[in-house]
C-alpha cells in the first residue's frame, strides 16, 4: 500500500513539474512575441506616412538637408580600434572635456537661422534605439543635418526625428553634439 502511494505521489509530481515547465515555456514564447510586435510597431510607425503637420515639418527638414554638403564618410564603432581598460578613464575624461567644449562653442555660435524645436548636427552623430550610449544604433546623422526635437530625457538626451533618404528614422541623440535652435525675438 505503502508503494502505491509514493508511486502516485511521484507521478502527481511529475505532471506537476511538467505542467509548470510548459506554462514556463508559454510565458517565454508570449514574451517573445511580444518584443517582436513591438519591434514590428515601431518599423510600421516609422514607415508610415506622417499626419499632414508632421509631412510639413518632415518637407522642411528635409529641404535643409539637401542644401548641406553630405559627402564626408562615415567612420564606425565597428572601424575604431578599442581602448584597453586602462586606456578607458582618460578617454572618458577627454571625451567628456570635448563634449563640453563642443556644448559651450555651440551656445556661443547659435543663430537666429535654426527654428525653435530643431538642431543642427556638428558633427557625424549616432541615432539610437534609447537614451544611452551602448544602445542600438538606428541610423548615422550627418554632419549639418537638421533633426526636429521631440522629447528630452535628463543628461542631454534628445528624441528626435531624422530624414535621410527619403526615410524617416526616430531616435535619441546627445545635444551637445547640436546646434540648437531657440525662439527668435517677436515670436
Amino acid at each position: 500500500m505503502k508503494k502505491l502511494f509514493l508511486l502516485i505521489f511521484i507521478l502527481v509530481i511529475a505532471v506537476v513539474d511538467i505542467y509548470m515547465a510548459k506554462q514556463i515555456l508559454i510565458n517565454i514564447h508570449k514574451e517573445e512575441l511580444s518584443k517582436i510586435n513591438n519591434e514590428k510597431e515601431m518599423q510600421i510607425i516609422t514607415e508610415t506616412p506622417a499626419k499632414e503637420e508632421k509631412v510639413e515639418e518632415i518637407k522642411k527638414v528635409e529641404e535643409v538637408n539637401t542644401e548641406k554638403d553630405q559627402t564626408q564618410p562615415v567612420q564606425t564603432a565597428a572601424e575604431e580600434n578599442k581602448p584597453d581598460a586602462e586606456q578607458i578613464k582618460p578617454i572618458k575624461q577627454e571625451k567628456n572635456d570635448q563634449l563640453e567644449e563642443i556644448s559651450e562653442k555651440n551656445k556661443a555660435e547659435k543663430t537666429t537661422q535654426i527654428p525653435e524645436g530643431y538642431m543642427v548636427a556638428n558633427v557625424y552623430v549616432n541615432l539610437r534605439k534609447e537614451p544611452d550610449v551602448n544602445s542600438e544604433i538606428v541610423a548615422v546623422i550627418k554632419k549639418g543635418s537638421t533633426v526636429k526635437i521631440i522629447g528630452k530625457k535628463a543628461n542631454h538626451w534628445k528624441r528626435v526625428l531624422y530624414t535621410s533618404d527619403g526615410r524617416v528614422y526616430e531616435g535619441w541623440v546627445d545635444d551637445r553634439f547640436f546646434t540648437i535652435g531657440e525662439a527668435q525675438e517677436g515670436q
